[in-house]
């Protein structure tokens, strides 16, 4: 027996709006006058359980993969690669601030103070720059 959405809908007692989004959603053309076999209609108000089982045996799986690689130590959090990650670079900041006031007299012996200005201005430059690039928390 072939359904229209229309008389499958009144037959199994679901709004044809959502018929027409299930029918859809498993890759049927909706057409006006479209006819769906029982089993079409079957599975698109009821749902398909080999689908379903599959799909939760698949996910099941990814889980306890995922437990496996924390367990092991190949996935870790992100929280904790911040972490890490800004205790690395807290040293390289702390240098480039001290940087106009430590390369001032290398970097111009005849007048310092001229250095350290440009300096300074290069690290208050720089600075925001790094922190743009880097990805937010």
């Amino acid at each position: 027996m072939k359904w229209t959405i229309h008389l499958a809908s009144r037959e199994f007692g679901i709004d044809r709006r959502t018929l027409s989004r299930a029918l859809a959603g498993m890759g049927h053309e909706l057409k006006k006058g479209s006819k769906f076999a029982t089993r079409e209609i079957c599975t698109a108000v009821f749902g398909d359980s080999e689908r379903e089982r599959a799909r939760l045996t698949r996910a099941q799986a990814e889980g306890e993969e995922m437990k496996n690689k924390e367990r092991s130590g190949e996935l870790v959090e992100l929280d904790s690669i911040a972490t890490v990650f800004r205790q690395c670079m807290l040293p390289v900041r702390q240098r480039l601030m001290a940087l106009p006031a430590e390369a001032c007299a290398h970097a111009n012996p005849s007048d310092p103070q001229l250095a350290r200005e440009a300096l300074q201005r290069w690290v208050d430059e720089s600075l925001p720059m790094i922190r743009m690039k880097l990805p937010k928390s």
